[in-house]
């Protein structure tokens, strides 16, 4: 949980950092949402009948979501689970499988975890068990990127956040 509340705290700070250099206003900042409980975790679960990744949930119960955590891009907290961002994000997962044989036969497995408000960038877990349950795939008309787990991918997304801020400072 430490872990967590250190990779939040460094994130938070490159968020900060990015929003003073970011003159034009691309984005939106936020702070992460308020960590929730075990046992909404646990009802969330139920409601949705799949099992979420143990990484997943120590962040939820450090950051119930964050929006706008990457530009534009929503990380779903619990209350997002079971929300209209939740069911756009379904959509969005919908056509990417339509073009993807290997997404196609998991899908009943993938949960969207995070979705851009603005453009088609779409972050889903693998939920099926086996080698690659927590796994996350970044689609946005095609496969971007996996990571092999929920922290690798918050990881990545800091770096991500890194590149943008070094970006805006230099005006780029």
């Amino acid at each position: 949980m430490d872990e967590w509340k250190k990779l939040i705290v460094i994130l938070v700070h490159i968020r900060s950092q990015l929003m003073e250099a970011d003159k034009e206003k691309l984005w939106e900042y936020h702070l992460p949402g308020l960590a929730t409980t075990k046992d909404k975790i646990e009802k969330v679960q139920k409601k949705i009948n799949l099992c979420l990744s143990e990484e997943y949930k120590e962040f939820l119960l450090c950051a119930n979501g964050w929006p706008c955590f990457y530009q534009m891009v929503d990380l779903f907290g619990t209350n997002e689970l079971m929300s209209d961002k939740m069911l756009r994000a379904l959509k969005m997962l919908s056509y990417e499988c339509e073009n993807n044989n290997e997404l196609l036969e998991i899908n009943k497995y993938l949960l969207p975890v995070a979705v851009s408000r603005t453009d088609m960038d779409l972050f889903v877990m693998v939920l099926k068990t086996g080698r690659r349950f927590g796994e996350i795939i970044w689609l946005a008309g095609g496969e971007i990127d996996r990571f092999e787990s929920f922290k690798d991918f918050f990881k990545a997304m800091i770096e991500y956040n890194k590149l943008d801020l070094e970006d805006a400072k230099n005006g780029v």
